[in-house]
């Protein structure tokens, strides 16, 4: 199943946030939470940082290694696939590079911003090779999560604030076959963790978005990562 086919199966649009229980069928999907328009995108609550923690993870990890935002090293793709330009949204990734990784992109004044410091997710592909539980998959996730030793982020210098959210429960995703993730294409039900920002619209000209996080603690191989990126921003 595509990306395209999951979307028709579910009845949502590009702009669509599905969330359903702890549980492992795709019977289970609650109805569709629609993501809210701009007059939202700039609060930064608690319920509004997860909803689009949970978008930001299904438009970051529904790529393969070649069209990946994660790996992108020049900002072209992450301009290119934004999902929710309609929204008011910008969304940035990190990386995986292993240094610090220069992005530069154009963006409407009339757009929000949103990208975690560090984020860490599992799911049920991982059933029975890594885990055997649901519960399990959760627990990782926030210990993942809780080992993070550093987080910083700044717009031209000046520090900006951040909030740890969770998903709050299993979510469905659509995955792409992607190698440094791990992840087959097709639908997967996961947790995530993270620490996000939400910045409101910024003036027009230049900007620049410094986000630096670090785990001691990557998931099952127990390895510290380090996500490190510069965002130059020209805004329109």
């Amino acid at each position: 199943m595509n990306r395209r086919d999951f979307l028709k199966l579910m009845g949502l649009t590009a702009g669509t946030v599905v969330v359903a229980p702890f549980i492992g069928t795709m019977k289970s999907v609650s109805a569709a939470i629609p993501i809210p328009p701009g007059e939202n995108t700039k609060t930064n609550t608690s319920e509004n940082i997860r909803k689009w923690a949970i978008r930001w993870t299904q438009w970051a990890f529904s790529y393969t290694d070649k069209e990946s935002p994660l790996l992108d090293e020049t900002g072209e793709r992450v301009q290119r696939l934004q999902p929710d330009i309609e929204h008011k949204m910008v969304l940035l990734s990190g990386g995986y590079m292993g240094e610090t990784i220069r992005r530069s992109i154009i963006i409407p004044y009339t757009a929000s911003i949103f990208y975690p410091l560090i984020m860490g997710s599992w799911g049920h592909n991982d059933l029975g090779t890594h885990f055997t539980s649901e519960q399990e998959i959760i627990s990782t996730t926030i210990a993942e999560i809780d080992s993070t030793s550093l987080l910083e982020t700044t717009l031209d210098g000046k520090h900006v604030p951040y909030k740890r959210e969770s998903s709050g429960e299993i979510v469905y995703t659509y995955y792409a076959e992607n190698k440094r993730e791990r992840t087959k294409e097709g639908v997967n039900a996961v947790f995530l963790d993270g620490y996000w920002t939400m910045l409101e619209p910024l003036s027009k000209g230049e900007h620049e978005i410094y986000i630096h996080g670090r785990l001691e603690r990557e998931g099952l191989t127990h390895k510290p990562y380090e996500n490190e990126v510069i965002y130059n921003i020209q805004v329109i």
